[in-house]
């Protein structure tokens, strides 16, 4: 990761350091899978850290609402992402790291953001074909 142009020096030591230790400690301890989602939420920590040492304000969770699947649209979603090749796992409803990275690429393929959650109008794009 280099980071040098990015930030000033006492930002990279105080936010990127560390991520980078933690990504040299992870190599070889844990599965390749569980690595790579170990190293994107540091990541996004460190990258969040760094832009609050920077000077930027706080993030805001906001307060609009958040549309969920219920449970059989959501496995009707796994399906979906099934018949056009994606493994999913088990059909359960439940998304999981396989789904959600399915998800991901079928939104970019529809020009969606991709955020890797599942909505509603994700699943009418994948009902229209």
């Amino acid at each position: 990761m280099n980071t040098s142009k990015r930030y000033s020096p006492e930002i990279r030591e105080r936010a990127v350091r560390p991520f980078e230790r933690f990504e040299a400690q992870l190599k070889g301890a844990v599965a390749p899978e569980t690595g790579r989602t170990f190293r994107a939420n540091a990541c996004q920590k460190a990258a969040y850290y760094a832009t609050r040492l920077a000077g930027a304000p706080p993030l805001s969770r906001g307060n609009a609402p958040v549309d969920t699947l219920s449970l059989p649209e959501m496995k009707e979603l796994q399906q979906l992402l099934v018949r056009r090749g994606f493994d999913v796992g088990k059909i359960d409803g439940v998304v999981g790291a396989s789904t959600r990275d399915a998800i991901r690429t079928m939104q970019i393929k529809y020009g969606l953001p991709a955020d890797g959650y599942p909505s509603a109008e994700l699943l009418d794009r994948l009902r229209s074909g």
